[in-house]
């Protein structure tokens, strides 16, 4: 019995300590992005870099094969990310309506990645590999603009988010097609990278 509890506990380890890996990666490139997207390009930190993000999202799926893999990696975010939009966005810029608003930013986050494991989970068993791949991909990016586009109406300002709004609304013939299509294009690579293609 006790074999059983410790190979059971070893799993449950060994299935985080990859989670938290592509976490904290997922993590440095969204950092990373909006500090030389946003400061150096002028551009949207939630618009240029959807490929890298869909990348590590859908390598952890395919990497790890386990329903909820996606929905995990942005376990991290809750606290980093609601942490440094309160500061960013209220004690510095003031954007946000009410300083409560930051922890809207977490079930938010979540949505990233259950919207991708969603797309594993129940997308048809007879596509190929690749196809599934692209889908995740996909899926991951129009949820990150719908999402995002959601946390922008509702939780700033209009002149607070003013700034980025314009890239989800106004430049939306650009943005909805150029998060999908990217984030497809990192869910593929995603798979050859799994598969080593």
């Amino acid at each position: 019995m006790t074999v059983l509890a410790q190979a059971s506990h070893s799993k449950h380890v060994s299935i985080w300590l990859p989670i938290l890996g592509y976490s904290a990666l997922l993590f440095l490139i969204y950092g990373t992005a909006s500090f030389l997207v946003e400061v150096y390009s002028g551009s949207c930190m939630f618009i240029i870099p959807t490929y890298f993000y869909a990348l590590v999202v859908s390598l952890a799926i395919f990497k790890l094969k386990r329903f909820g893999v996606g929905t995990a990696l942005f376990l991290l975010f809750i606290p980093l990310g609601v942490f440094m939009d309160y500061i960013g966005d209220w004690v510095v810029d003031k954007n946000l309506i009410n300083p409560w608003y930051a922890l809207g930013w977490a079930p938010v986050f979540l949505g990233f990645g259950f919207a991708a494991d969603l797309a594993y989970r129940f997308a048809p068993a007879r596509w190929p590999a690749r196809w599934l791949a692209v889908t995740v991909g996909a899926v991951f990016g129009l949820a990150f603009y719908l999402l995002v586009l959601f946390a922008l109406i509702t939780f700033y300002s209009p002149s607070g988010s003013a700034g980025h709004l314009r890239f989800f609304t106004t430049g939306l013939p650009f943005s909805l097609p150029w998060i999908v299509i990217t984030s497809g294009f990192g869910g593929y690579t995603a798979y050859a990278i799994s598969e080593g293609v």
